[in-house]
């Protein structure tokens, strides 16, 4: 995998759901919230919440492999059909709660790379956009983000990921 392939998506999504974080912040002691990554009408979801390791522990179906990774605060990926399935994503966890974090590169700090390019992947698969973040270079990669992620995304959202690109 491409390191600034990589890079660039850790950068993105971080800068996205820091504004959930802050968001959050304004409501003390807060520490259950999601960002919501899609939505769609057949009542698919995709989002990223945030909980404390107690809280996920009462989920069903955990794997050992996925509570042995838990800290005391925690990033999870989740894509549901909205009544059966759901999948969960472990991104990353902190002793601390998300709403301490002060800015998005904060944020990826804390990111599990593999997990969150796996979380990403299947978020593509889910909206439908050809892209293989496994295999393709930076070039293949951007030009690929130019043809299809861009439509899906605000143009608040591309200016900060454009500044934060900038600045690294």
């Amino acid at each position: 995998m491409d390191k600034n392939v990589v890079q660039t998506l850790k950068t993105a999504f971080a800068a996205d759901i820091y504004e959930s974080v802050r968001a959050a912040r304004k409501h003390r002691d807060e520490t259950v919230f999601r960002h919501t990554l899609y939505e769609g009408e057949d009542g698919m979801m995709v989002f990223c919440g945030f909980f404390p390791k107690a809280d996920i522990q009462l989920f069903p179906g955990l794997t050992d492999d996925f509570t042995a990774q838990l800290k005391t605060f925690n990033m999870v990926g989740v894509i549901t059909d909205g009544s059966s399935a759901i999948e969960l994503f472990h991104l990353g966890g902190q002793n601390t709660p998300f709403t301490s974090v002060e800015k998005a590169e904060d944020l990826i700090k804390v990111l599990d790379e593999d997990r969150l390019m796996v979380f990403l992947q299947a978020y593509f698969e889910v909206r439908g956009m050809d892209l293989d973040v496994e295999n393709l270079d930076y070039d293949a990669f951007m030009a690929k983000i130019e043809a299809q992620v861009f439509q899906f995304s605000t143009l608040k959202e591309m200016q900060i990921v454009d500044q934060l690109l900038n600045e690294n």
